[in-house]
C-alpha cells in the first residue's frame, strides 16, 4: 500500500518535470473546474426554484454536458493535432459522460439508501466534534442539495463511466475499481469543503456551491487525465 502511494507521488513528480505535461494537466484542471462550476450554478438555482425535501445532484443534466465537452475538449486540446480526432473524443465522452449520469439515476432512491453505508462510519468520527445537527449542515447544500448521500451514485457513474470509456482505451479493472472510489471520495469531501469555505468563512451559499462543484469537477478530472497520460506512455 505504502509503495503504491509512494509509486504514484513518484509518478506525479516525473511528469511535472515535463512541460508537456504541465499544460496537459493545466487544461484539464481548467476544463474540468469550469464544467464542475457551470454544475453547480445549475444545482444552486434549481434547488432553489425547485424547493424539494430532496435534491440530487444528478437530476440536473448539464453536468454531464459540460463533462462531456468541455471536460473531453480540455483533455484533448494539447494532446492531438488532429481537429477530426479532437472532436471524436469530445462526441464519445459527451455520449459517456450523459449514459454515465442518467443510468445510476433511474436507481437513485436504492443508491441513497446504499450510500448510507458509506456515511456512516463517516459520521460516527464526525459526531465526535460537531453535533448531529452541525453535521447534517457541513453534508448537506442548503436548502435541500444531498451529495455526500447519494455517494453510491457517484461511485456507480464512475465505474459506468470507466466502462465505457473502455471502448476507446484499454483500461484495467483496477482502475476502473479506482475511479468509482475517487468520484466516492470526491463527493463526501467536496461539500465539506464548500459548505466550510462558503457558509462558515465567508456566509454565502452560493460560494459553497461554487466551491463544492469546482472540487467535484477537478476530482472527476484528475484521474482520467492519469489514464490518458499512462496511456501515451505505454
Amino acid at each position: 500500500m505504502i509503495a503504491k502511494i509512494k509509486g504514484n507521488i513518484n509518478w506525479w513528480k516525473e511528469g511535472f518535470k515535463d512541460r508537456g505535461f504541465k499544460i496537459r494537466f493545466l487544461s484539464a484542471i481548467i476544463g474540468f473546474g469550469i464544467s464542475g462550476i457551470l454544475w453547480g450554478i445549475e444545482c444552486y438555482s434549481g434547488t432553489i426554484a425547485r424547493n424539494e425535501a430532496l435534491a440530487n445532484p444528478f437530476s440536473f443534466i448539464l453536468g454531464a454536458i459540460c463533462f462531456g465537452i468541455i471536460g473531453s475538449f480540455s483533455l484533448m486540446i494539447f494532446r492531438e493535432k488532429e481537429i477530426k480526432k479532437i472532436l471524436k473524443f469530445v462526441l464519445i465522452g459527451l455520449i459517456t459522460w450523459l449514459v454515465a449520469f442518467v443510468l445510476p439515476y433511474f436507481f437513485s432512491y436504492f443508491l441513497f439508501l446504499f450510500s448510507g453505508i458509506i456515511l456512516t462510519p463517516i459520521i460516527i468520527v464526525l459526531s465526535w466534534f460537531f453535533s448531529h445537527q452541525e453535521i447534517l449542515e457541513i453534508l448537506i447544500l442548503k436548502p435541500s442539495l444531498r451529495v455526500a448521500h447519494f455517494s453510491f451514485e457517484f461511485f456507480f457513474t464512475g465505474i459506468i463511466f470507466s466502462l465505457l470509456l473502455n471502448l476507446i482505451l484499454k483500461i484495467k479493472l483496477s482502475s476502473v475499481l479506482k475511479i468509482g472510489i475517487v468520484f466516492v471520495i470526491v463527493s463526501i469531501i467536496s461539500p465539506i469543503a464548500g459548505n466550510l469555505l462558503g457558509k462558515y468563512l465567508f456566509s454565502s451559499l452560493f460560494l459553497s456551491y461554487i466551491v463544492t462543484f469546482l472540487l467535484i469537477g477537478i476530482g472527476f478530472g484528475l484521474p482520467i487525465f492519469k489514464l490518458l497520460e499512462k496511456q501515451k506512455t505505454q
